[in-house]
């Protein structure tokens, strides 16, 4: 194996040969567009466009460029290292962040060291940029290959869910015949389960919620205004929402938004994802935390959700933003405990790592490890 590094006009890149074959590992540019789709599409989602990518990652608010690089063989891309920008907020003081996004690299031009060195690359072309670190929602896999190149462990993902239909989980996850056997009691069971959580966790009647078919931009980022949380914590301004769930990636979307006397309280943005198990996942809510009456909002604009969502197998509610109690009271069990955790893939469990460009960071004197619960809220 033979490497080398140097510099060119578009920022460092990296030439190595790898089982005969030369490499060229460098930053993305415009022209790689359509061979990137075609790459992700081909192997990674068949959906992915250039509509899709465009959103995705050029139409990014928060950098002035595409954070992705490529690995380039005879003229093609062979592999690709993507990251999403975000800021992050404590006190009066931002950081910008980058998510690390799925790498790919095509089957033909695997088990070759590649990903690691666009991830080496990446390293050093942001080491003295703005990103203050990067993070990442790590499977068993590429977790082990972060450690090694600097990240820290953040703990592992908890996901809460409301099991409405018990059968079509089980038969998901495993077709033995004691299951089958067992399966239509599960679901007798989730229903009345269900049917006695929904009868004890009434909302209060001062508490109006309403459903948008859309991502009401202006409304969400004034919610987040008026309670921003002095601990880190992801921007949720405008251009978040116009930016983020624009995109196809986040189609089609409902939002909620909970009112008392006309005004808003909280709002939660809700994704329907139909297949042979039909999930239904509370992918934004806003603000980030308030007191009693944020509680009392987000529990009320939750009760709606369920109701409108009653026949979709599962409701999801990934972001630990919720107090449990409410989810909970709501017949949503953790990932992590039983019943559900029998039914976990542990090989699927992922880690939040963080790779700091300095010792200690922290931003308005929080330390970044602070918003280990805000950072999986921008799951994708």
């Amino acid at each position: 194996m033979a490497t080398k590094s140097v510099s060119g006009p578009d920022g460092s890149h990296m030439e190595t040969t790898r089982k005969g074959v030369t490499y060229r590992i460098r930053p993305y540019e415009r022209k790689d567009t359509a061979k990137v789709v075609d790459l992700l599409s081909t192997h990674q989602y068949a959906g992915i466009d250039e509509e899709w990518f465009r959103q995705t990652y050029v139409a990014n608010p928060y950098v002035d460029h595409v954070p992705l690089f490529v690995v380039e063989s005879d003229g093609d891309i062979v592999g690709v290292r993507p990251f999403t920008a975000f800021r992050v907020r404590a006190g009066e003081a931002s950081e910008l962040a980058l998510l690390t996004r799925d790498t790919l690299i095509h089957p033909d031009h695997r088990r070759r060291g590649l990903f690691t060195a666009m991830t080496e690359l990446a390293l050093q072309h942001y080491e003295t940029a703005e990103p203050a670190f990067l993070f990442s929602h790590s499977n068993h896999r590429s977790f082990p290959g972060y450690r090694k190149m600097g990240w820290s462990s953040l703990g592992h993902h908890e996901t809460y869910c409301r099991v409405q239909t018990a059968s079509a989980l089980v038969d998901a996850k495993t077709r033995d015949t004691v299951t089958t056997l067992l399966s239509p009691v599960a679901s007798v069971l989730s229903r009345t389960h269900l049917a006695v959580r929904d009868r004890t966790s009434g909302s209060p009647a001062e508490i109006t919620v309403t459903r948008t078919e859309t991502v009401p931009e202006k409304t969400l980022a004034s919610l987040y205004r008026q309670r921003r949380p002095k601990k880190p914590r992801i921007v949720r301004d405008e251009a978040f929402y116009r930016w983020r769930f624009r995109s196809p990636e986040w189609q089609p979307s409902r939002t909620y938004i909970a009112r008392r006397d006309g005004e808003p309280l909280a709002g939660i943005i809700a994704l329907k994802n139909d297949g042979k198990l039909s999930v239904t996942s509370i992918v934004d809510v806003v603000p980030r935390t308030g007191g009693e009456n944020w509680t009392t909002a987000v529990a009320c604009a939750l009760d709606r959700l369920v109701a409108d969502y009653s026949e979709s197998d599962v409701l999801r509610a990934p972001e630990p933003v919720f107090p449990p109690r409410i989810l909970r009271k709501r017949g949503f069990l953790s990932s992590s405990r039983l019943p559900l955790s029998v039914l976990a893939d542990q090989s699927r469990q992922l880690t939040l790592g963080l790779r700091s460009f300095r010792d200690g960071v922290s931003i308005d004197g929080y330390p970044v490890d602070q918003a280990a619960r805000e950072l999986w809220s921008v799951s994708h």
